[in-house]
């Protein structure tokens, strides 16, 4: 009867360690990042703005603010329209009277304006997939970020878009690309696209972009242009072009 009793007690303080056990591993799962942007997705749109000159300069931010009081999150998507596609994703909580005052200090690069979910939805979708038919896949961080367009149907926009410059793949290295960095995108654009099936530009400290012609054999070439364009110099005139 003792032994019984024993076992009894037993298994109940096992069966309520386990049910302790999963309830702690809910709350840990209700406050992870993808459970926090699904129940913000549930709330309002409260911003859902672009940068202007995405299509002009290739690059451009775009902000997603949704959620109701206690629950709104903010998703900010760099996007580069010219080759890499979603190119950085950022997540967070935010207090909706705070995230205005995040997107006015960031408009200090470029203006936003604000676009509808829908169009904004589509802009991502068909980016993601043009940047990675030529090999470049986004942040993982995008697949939980992306859940902020909950319920919209990007197909109910009708815009269309055209990525690359004048249509075709050009490569921008940003402040934060490395040389190696460089020069294994560039690697991948040539096998996936050929020498010239592709473009390459440098941003100049002074803001002028110079477009470099690389020969066949001298992709190591790519550290001296890197180089020059960070001292402000170019290297060989007779390869660039304005």
């Amino acid at each position: 009867m003792a032994k019984n009793m024993a076992q009894r007690r037993y298994q109940k303080a096992a069966r309520r360690k386990a049910v302790l056990a999963e309830r702690r591993r809910i709350a840990v799962l209700d406050m992870s990042l993808p459970a926090r942007i699904r129940r913000a997705a549930a709330g309002p749109f409260r911003h859902c703005l672009l940068q202007e000159g995405l299509f002009e300069s290739g690059m451009a931010r775009l902000v997603v603010v949704r959620g109701a009081p206690g629950e709104t999150m903010s998703c900010s998507f760099l996007l580069d329209a010219f080759c890499l596609g979603v190119k950085d994703v950022d997540a967070q909580a935010v207090i909706p009277d705070e995230a205005a005052q995040v997107i006015e200090a960031m408009s200090d690069d470029a203006p936003f304006r604000a676009v509808r979910p829908a169009y904004a939805c589509k802009l991502m979708r068909d980016l993601v997939a043009w940047a990675g038919s030529i090999g470049f896949p986004p942040p993982p961080l995008l697949a939980a970020a992306q859940q902020i367009f909950g319920g919209v149907n990007p197909d109910s926009c009708a815009d269309a878009f055209t990525f690359g410059r004048a249509g075709r793949p050009t490569y921008v290295p940003g402040p934060a690309d490395t040389l190696a960095m460089t020069n294994d995108r560039l690697r991948q654009l040539r096998e996936r696209l050929g020498k010239d099936g592709f473009d390459f530009m440098v941003m100049m400290p002074s803001g002028l972009r110079l477009e470099v012609e690389l020969a066949d054999d001298e992709m190591d070439d790519v550290f001296d242009i890197q180089a020059a364009a960070q001292r402000g110099m170019p290297s060989a005139p007779s390869r660039h072009s304005a």
